[in-house]
């Protein structure tokens, strides 16, 4: 069955920009060329590794190389430039698909994996829009580029240090394992983790003590096992920054519940640890649990920080329930319950969390242009 050639697959992390006019094809079409050889040959020295292949298969996909190395209109996908197989299988994918744009649509233009310092070869005058996922650092680079060149729009989803509120009426319970869930997901390497937990004084001496045994029954290991939780940190820069975290955790007024320490001898591997009475958070493993009094001051602590992501709340009480939603300086409220995602509901972040929206109708706002058209009418109707 052929492809009707708009249907371009794409996923919620594609950073897509566009390429005005034939002039700007020709000019980024040597760049494609290279990066094409460049990945392709790293995928072909994975194949001879791997103790021969099929042929055919592998004459195939050099065709469909060659097909695509001479066509402008590429959809092209930008995964994280740390985990790099991600990037290699993601080109498996997208460069023996051939696919060509719709005629009537400008091309994609050529979007990578780039650190910091590379961001702004991809952000020139001929590029129409910028939609960029990452640190709210780097973020700033692309938006700081793209104003310095043609004031071209951008949209970014950034960081945040989440706040999860536990009021005194919550079910404890279940406050509890979602909290972990919230902190711990993927190793705590997540935007919208709830990495700042904040639970009242009245049920704060039992919540402790359960998200402490939760985090001793959490499994780490090989991540590709069956029952394993918890897997390695991303990489050594990652793994050794949630350690100095720790240390300085312990060498603060901080309370060690449990772990804080690497687990094993090979590895990234970090023991689920759990901090209370603590003054500030961890990107990784790593809970954090703080106490509030009232409404009106976990309010005002949980929105002292330049992000603006996402919050869980969770009550019993309608009203507690509005008040912090509306209170809350985040793009997300969760109400009992926490990363809860769907097609239709918009993902984005007040603050330095972001601009725009992702997902939903108001992800296509980013996208649009509103032009006004005026033409006199001679003799209309209805006068």
């Amino acid at each position: 069955m052929k492809r009707n050639p708009c249907d371009i697959p794409m996923q919620s992390n594609m950073s897509i920009t566009s390429i005005s006019n034939k002039q700007s094809q020709k000019k980024h079409r040597g760049d494609i060329k290279q990066s094409r050889e460049k990945y392709w040959g790293f995928i072909r020295g994975l194949h001879s590794n791997g103790g021969g292949g099929d042929k055919k298969k592998k004459s195939q996909e050099l065709h469909s190389q060659r097909r695509e190395r001479e066509n402008p209109y590429l959809g092209r996908r930008k995964p994280s430039r740390t985990p790099k197989v991600v990037g290699v299988l993601l080109l498996r994918k997208v460069v023996p698909s051939g696919h060509r744009a719709s005629p009537w649509t400008p091309p994609a233009a050529t979007v990578g994996t780039f650190s910091d310092e590379r961001v702004g070869r991809v952000l020139s005058n001929s590029l129409s829009l910028v939609a960029f996922t990452g640190s709210t650092d780097t973020g700033k680079v692309v938006l700081e580029l793209a104003a310095r060149s043609n004031l071209k729009p951008v949209t970014l989803e950034l960081g945040g240090k989440s706040p999860f509120i536990v009021c005194e009426d919550a079910d404890v319970d279940q406050a509890v394992e979602l909290a972990h869930s919230a902190l711990f997901f993927n190793q705590g390497q997540c935007c919208c983790a709830g990495s700042r937990t904040y639970v009242h004084e009245r049920i704060y001496e039992e919540f402790i003590g359960k998200a402490k045994a939760r985090a001793l029954r959490r499994i780490v290991g090989d991540p590709f096992k069956n029952g394993v939780e918890q897997g390695p940190q991303i990489d050594t820069e990652q793994f050794e920054k949630v350690l100095r975290y720790i240390r300085s955790g312990k060498e603060s007024k901080a309370t060690l519940e449990c772990g804080g320490d690497r687990l094993g001898t090979k590895g990234y591997f970090i023991q689920p640890t759990v901090f209370s009475n603590v003054t500030d958070e961890i990107f990784g493993p790593v809970q954090s649990i703080l106490k509030f009094k009232d409404i009106d001051e976990v309010l005002r602590r949980a929105n002292t920080t330049r992000y603006g992501l996402a919050a869980g709340v969770f009550t019993q009480n309608i009203d507690t329930a509005n008040t912090l939603t509306r209170a809350l300086r985040v793009g997300t409220v969760w109400i009992n319950c926490f990363d809860v995602f769907d097609a239709a509901i918009p993902f984005g972040g007040y603050k330095m969390s972001g601009i725009g929206r992702e997902k939903g109708i108001y992800s296509l706002h980013n996208y649009l242009q509103v032009k006004a058209v005026v033409t006199p009418l001679k003799n209309p109707a209805w006068l």
